[in-house]
């Protein structure tokens, strides 16, 4: 059931955004399975420009044969209106860098989804 809570969250999120968020642009591909010969094709779609906050960083790491990477950060975006559903994989230009989406939560205000948060990486 949708709740009062659930009508005005997401359009708080999707107005404080709008207002101080920094463009983004997703690189959205789709998919598609055909369940006769087994194989999967790959499509472009158009880019998709929302609001986003602005890479927050989160920590330094190794990993096995790699330098240190210091370019992991989150990110957060309106939920409200969005026409894809974000997951690890995608790409994503902010301010000329791109960033790999490599995870993603969804916020809830309760039934709907708020806002989405996705770890990136450089």
């Amino acid at each position: 059931m949708v709740t009062q809570l659930d009508l005005e969250i997401p359009a708080d999120v999707t107005a404080l955004l709008a207002e101080f968020g920094w463009d983004a642009t997703f690189i959205v591909r789709s998919k598609t399975y055909d369940e006769d010969t087994g194989l999967t094709s790959f499509g472009s779609e158009p880019n998709v420009v929302w609001k986003c906050t602005p890479p927050w960083p989160y920590g330094q790491s190794f990993r096995k044969g790699d330098a240190a990477i210091d370019g992991q950060a989150k990110i957060y975006i309106a939920a409200e209106g969005l026409t894809f559903e974000p997951r690890a994989g995608m790409q994503v230009v902010i301010d000329g860098r791109t960033w790999m989406v490599t995870g993603t939560d969804r916020i809830r205000s309760g039934e709907l989804t708020a806002a989405w948060g996705m770890d990136v990486e450089r």
